[in-house]
């Protein structure tokens, strides 16, 4: 139906306990939404997103490895 594909393109969700799942890296807990809608390049704009947010660096650390505030970001 129109409104669930809107909902999954247009609308995220910022939840208190951060929701990451512990397997994936930072990168991969980014691309997951964008590659269950279809993007062809969730890697690439995954990786543009961590970077605006200032980790790109940590694209490759686990959720154990980031501090409360990098997870939240």
């Amino acid at each position: 139906d129109g409104r669930a594909l809107l909902r999954a393109r247009e609308i995220g969700f910022v939840f208190q306990s951060f929701q990451l799942l512990p397997a994936l890296t930072a990168l991969e807990n980014v691309m997951l939404p964008l590659e269950l809608r279809g993007d062809g390049e969730a890697a690439e704009r995954a990786g543009r997103y961590l970077e605006r947010v200032g980790l790109g660096e940590r694209a490759g650390h686990y959720p154990r490895q980031l501090s409360g505030g990098e997870q939240q970001r």
